[in-house]
């Protein structure tokens, strides 16, 4: 008996494995996320609209239609969280904001002094206050901090497009910036606000320190994606000035992105990539092209826990920009830099 016993006691059953952590909800980290992208873009998307109006450029009409793409996914992402019918009067207010921004745009690229008065009044007295309360009513915040953001970033796209008519591009880009700035945290705000009012539908914790290092790179590397082809854009059109700026702001763009990463490895990679995107937009060449789809891909997925395969798909359409900035497809030009930009986002939740 003394021996079955101790037998026993020596007996030790393997432990069952432990269950797996549950991994912690991501619908209010997608939420900021996709209101983050959907908001700067906006002013990306202004911006070239209105610069392709002081420019004469036949992308005119494409970034003008954009607008209506990113306000139809923009009041997708509010129609989930309030319905249809609130939505509906967001998206109201927000196409007429739009309205006005096209015709200061225009105003300003035609030397229509009257028209572009006469648009940033209705902006500043109209719009503006009209999203503010919307955005309050929605999100049961105070108009007062909608109408301060907006006015910020209307302050800060009024800039850029005064800057592109004057040529001067310096203001021009640090304006952009400013405004990408507003919009984040104008989506921060409306996005905090939701979740808080929904956590049933939005549970997660937003401020949690992957979630907020996840949207500012998906933030960078769309800004990256729009800067770069802005600066493709001033090339093929011999725009030097232009150029010069939209490299620097691609700099400041890559040091903040090299700031979120715990490899700055990628750095030159980075920097050599743009360096063959500017090869392939003054030659549109076999080597320059090579060095993107595989010398780039090949070594950012080596120093980078990005597939070859997200990699590739979005060098490749950042190609079919530049090809049609080179072959003159005013058509195209805009929706597939879009791709491009969209296509950077699976990009940054790798990284």
């Amino acid at each position: 008996m003394i021996l079955a016993a101790a037998l026993m006691a020596c007996d030790v059953s393997p432990s069952p494995a432990p269950s797996p952590s549950p991994s912690a909800p991501t619908q209010a980290a997608d939420l900021r996320t996709q209101l983050d992208l959907l908001l700067t873009e906006h002013v990306v998307i202004v911006a070239k609209e209105s610069a392709a109006a002081i420019n004469h450029s036949a992308e005119y009409a494409g970034y003008t239609a954009l607008l209506a793409t990113n306000e139809t996914a923009l009041s997708r992402v509010l129609r989930g969280a309030f319905g249809s019918t609130a939505a509906a009067t967001f998206s109201q207010a927000w196409i007429t904001q739009n309205e006005y921004l096209v015709d200061y745009a225009i105003g300003v690229a035609t030397h229509d002094t009257d028209k572009s008065k006469a648009a940033i009044g209705r902006l500043n007295q109209l719009s503006t206050p009209r999203l503010a309360d919307v955005l309050a009513g929605l999100t049961f915040g105070q108009a007062g901090e909608f109408s301060t953001l907006l006015a910020s970033e209307l302050s800060s796209i009024r800039e850029v497009i005064d800057g592109a008519a004057a040529h001067h591009y310096a203001a021009m880009y640090l304006s952009l910036t400013s405004g990408i700035s507003t919009a984040v945290t104008l989506g921060d705000a409306v996005g905090g606000k939701i979740a808080q009012q929904f956590p049933d539908k939005y549970p997660g914790d937003q401020m949690a320190p992957e979630v907020v290092r996840r949207v500012r790179l998906n933030v960078l590397m769309q800004e990256r994606a729009y800067l770069v082809t802005m600066a493709t854009e001033s090339q093929v059109t011999s725009r030097s000035d232009e150029k010069a700026q939209a490299l620097g702001a691609l700099a400041t763009n890559l040091d903040l992105i090299v700031s979120q990463l715990d490899n700055a490895r990628t750095r030159q990679v980075w920097v050599d990539e743009l360096s063959s995107l500017q090869r392939y937009a003054v030659a549109g060449d076999a080597a320059a092209k090579n060095a993107l789809t595989e010398a780039f891909v090949s070594r950012l997925a080596s120093t980078s826990s990005v597939s070859p395969g997200v990699l590739s798909n979005q060098v490749n359409a950042t190609i079919k920009v530049i090809d049609d900035q080179r072959t003159k497809k005013f058509d195209d030009v805009a929706d597939d830099d879009r791709a491009a930009a969209t296509s950077m986002q699976p990009v940054a939740d790798s990284l």
